[in-house]
């Protein structure tokens, strides 16, 4: 069965001026019907200018672009339209290049694949061993007050370290699971915790995230990634990101450790685990409050916040933007699926087994906390039909936003709303 059609229309003037050409799609709100016709059509651009249509991260049609693009998709799919202008000057790498993104009958996109049977049962006992150690055995370091002579609300800024259970996980220069953590001065109240995680590559955790949210009345804190000290110089974590500090003193990324041996020899196992012991050292703060833990990353991050509230169910505000991870076996279905690509076709079993217990999408169905999902429809590295079944599996209450224009990343809207939302629902802002 044919995946669309495609017409050409021929009904375009151009203009000199293509440093602000633009395009755009005929879809309402970026959203279309199976079966509906969608016209993508780009303004100002030179005559040279070039296209790429894409299905669901495959290319479906290209060419010289004179005239606007209509396709008619006849499955749940992602469309990427996209317009390049030729190079300004000689020996230019780049070219201009804008992009929209369609989403076909989103309401309809499930994960590809079903949760393990003993998903549960496997996280669970990671939890058993995480909690063996006490987060009140943690080490805080102060760092310095914020501000505290300017409260509501400077901060008391600690950096922490808290043990885990099997430390092998990715520890690299002795450090299990570290961070930074704010507690606001002056409010003699309870308060909320906001947790902040962070995407992918060797970084560790940001003070400004825990201090910003710390500024608001809440406990801050925002957690290393990876078992990397804070310490570490710069060229040891470029060594780390270049593939070439391993454990087992191999070259392969960390995002691919394990994933074609067993669920337990994934690097993730190890990243998971800290996430919790992270989530437990703050609810042991006598601050807290005992019913507001708020959640928040980008990508790598995205993907931990929506663990962070399947592992904790205390949980109850979670805002993942563009989350990783999603529907690992999206494209044994021909569908694009998140980082850390995994699974490339139907036929690579072990990666596509092994990624069920590290899949949001899966995980979604277990959790009630309230969601506020952000999804670029430009993303080719977490794809909006990948993070679409994530939310459409989603138990708790829910929304979305759709980016019209952004990749990997995020838009104005999303910054302002995505803090409101957690402020409004932590009880910090009406």
């Amino acid at each position: 069965m044919k995946k669309g059609t495609i017409l050409l229309l021929s009904i375009f003037a151009y203009s000199a001026i293509f440093a602000e050409f633009a395009v755009s799609n005929s879809a309402k709100e970026n959203i279309a019907k199976i079966g509906e016709t969608i016209e993508f059509s780009a303004a100002d651009i030179p005559e040279d200018a070039r296209f790429e249509l894409k299905q669901n991260g495959k290319r479906v049609s290209s060419g010289q672009y004179s005239e606007p693009v209509k396709f008619t998709a006849e499955v749940p799919a992602w469309l990427e339209f996209k317009v390049f202008a030729p190079k300004i000057k000689e020996g230019e790498k780049k070219r201009e290049e804008k992009a929209c993104g369609v989403v076909v009958a989103p309401e309809k996109l499930k994960p590809a694949t079903a949760a393990p049977k003993d998903l549960d049962k496997f996280w669970n006992a990671y939890k058993k061993e995480v909690e063996k150690q006490s987060p009140k055995k943690a080490k805080l370091t102060k760092i310095r007050d914020f501000n505290a002579d300017k409260s509501p609300y400077g901060a008391e800024l600690y950096r922490f370290e808290v043990k885990v259970d099997n430390a092998e996980y990715g520890s690299i220069g002795g450090v299990v699971a570290d961070g930074y953590i704010a507690i606001p001065i002056g409010k003699e109240e309870k308060m909320p915790i906001v947790a902040t995680f962070y995407g992918a590559g060797s970084y560790s955790a940001d003070l400004r995230d825990a201090v910003n949210f710390a500024k608001e009345g809440a406990i801050g804190i925002s957690m290393n990634p990876h078992a990397i000290s804070p310490d570490l110089k710069d060229e040891a974590r470029k060594e780390y990101i270049d593939n070439k500090v391993h454990l087992d003193g191999g070259k392969i990324p960390y995002r691919n450790r394990g994933i074609t041996e067993t669920p337990q020899d994934v690097y993730f196992t190890g990243m998971f685990k800290r996430v919790y012991q992270t989530l437990r050292l703050a609810m042991s703060r006598p601050e807290w409050d005992k019913r507001n833990i708020a959640v928040r990353g980008f990508s790598q991050g995205g993907a931990q916040t929506i663990v962070a509230a399947y592992l904790c169910p205390k949980v109850n505000v979670i805002t993942p933007l563009c989350p990783a991870m999603c529907d690992n076996g999206g494209e044994s279905i021909k569908r694009r699926s998140g980082w850390p690509d995994w699974v490339h076709n139907e036929t690579m079993t072990t990666q596509l087994e092994n990624g069920r217990y590290f899949d949001p999408a899966l995980m979604a169905s277990k959790i009630k906390a309230k969601m506020y999902v952000g999804i670029g429809l430009i993303d080719n590295t977490c794809s909006p039909t990948a993070v679409t079944s994530m939310f459409n599996n989603y138990a708790g209450k829910k929304q979305k936003l759709y980016m019209q224009g952004v990749g990997h990343g995020w838009n104005d809207e999303w910054s302002k709303t995505e803090k409101d939302f957690i402020l409004t629902n932590i009880g910090l802002k009406k």
